[in-house]
């Protein structure tokens, strides 16, 4: 089966405690006048057929945007895995597209890249690669967020770690070695800032 956009949920991870960005809430930090949750969302919204937002504060700021916004039902700071894990209740797709909400500059062919090397590999598991391993941002079938939940209650929080122990395929993205840049400073911010769009 070929999976199209319409197969798609977008999962935008916010829930982190951003504790280099001096506590303040990444995706809601302006770049260019707008939250970076917003740049974001422009880009992914017409890439794929829904999107949900993980976050453990400011929900409100967050349904603003007019996506569905669910907090961890895990009372415990596990991590993005965890955000992912609980996403499921929320996701009627088969596939789900992961982001993390401090990286404004993502690709505008994110998710058709992706999503046709799912459609040609066996693999249920695919991660954007720019030369480095992107983990933030997978591809994967609905049906592995069973191994997620899996490696959580077994003790594991490293979004690395669950990787290293599935089959994958690696999506090149070397022609935009720039477009998973995250902000995770104020200082990071302020370059930003300056530079020009």
């Amino acid at each position: 089966m070929n999976y199209t956009k319409d197969d798609i949920t977008a999962v935008i991870i916010a829930g982190g405690r951003s504790t280099r960005a001096e506590g303040n809430n990444k995706g809601l930090l302006l770049l260019h006048n707008k939250p970076l949750i917003q740049h974001i969302l422009s880009t992914i919204k017409n890439q794929v057929r829904d999107i949900v937002i993980n976050v453990n504060s400011d929900l409100d700021s967050y349904q603003k945007y007019g996506y569905l916004v669910f907090k961890d039902i895990n009372s415990q700071s596990l991590g993005p895995l965890s955000g992912l894990s609980n996403a499921a209740a929320h996701i009627k797709t088969e596939i789900i597209l992961t982001l993390p909400c401090d990286s404004p500059f993502i690709p505008h062919d994110l998710a058709s890249r992706m999503l046709e090397e799912l459609n040609k590999q066996h693999n249920s598991l695919m991660v954007a690669d720019n030369g480095r391993q992107q983990n933030m941002f997978m591809m994967l079938k609905r049906n592995k967020l069973n191994t997620i939940e899996a490696y959580l209650k077994n003790g594991g929080r490293s979004v690395h770690g669950w990787i290293s122990q599935q089959a994958f395929n690696r999506v090149n993205f070397l022609d935009q070695p720039q477009c998973f840049r995250n902000i995770n400073t104020l200082e990071e911010l302020k370059t930003a800032n300056l530079e020009t769009r």
